[in-house]
């Protein structure tokens, strides 16, 4: 099995691969879903900076997301940052170019961020337990 899959499943995946980014727009889609993956994945994971967008200061709406490029001085883009807002129940997202000085950010980690996210906010934090005598958690704090 072990020599199946290092002679033959890895040069027929490069063959494959090599394949898929000589063709003009499957080349382009390939390698954004591959650098996708490999976001969420393995050594070169990009969401490993969780933090919280303020979308309208004057109302203080929020939304969680991840920096992708804290850096954007090549683009002209002088103290801003690019940030990945994922979707909840979905493998979808948008990238919002903010000034650096509405984000901030979220002292906790990236894989239980983006479970709350993705869950609509019910999932990935640990829940508190419950003190006696204040079992109605309906109320807002």
């Amino acid at each position: 099995g072990y020599l199946a899959s290092t002679l033959l499943a890895g040069p027929l995946f490069n063959i494959l691969e090599e394949l898929l980014t000589r063709l003009p727009l499957v080349s382009i889609i390939y390698s954004s879903l591959k650098d996708l993956i490999s976001a969420f994945v393995g050594d070169k994971k990009k969401f490993n900076q969780p933090v919280l967008v303020t979308l309208n200061p004057e109302f203080v709406i929020q939304k969680p997301g991840f920096i992708t490029q804290s850096d954007l001085s090549q683009l002209g883009l002088v103290d801003q940052v690019a940030v990945y807002l994922p979707h909840s129940y979905n493998f979808s997202g948008n990238l919002y170019i903010v000034p650096a000085k509405f984000v901030r950010p979220i002292h906790a980690s990236s894989t239980d961020i983006m479970k709350f996210i993705v869950s609509g906010g019910v999932s990935g934090l640990h829940e508190e337990k419950k003190m006696p005598g204040n079992e109605d958690s309906s109320s807002l704090h």
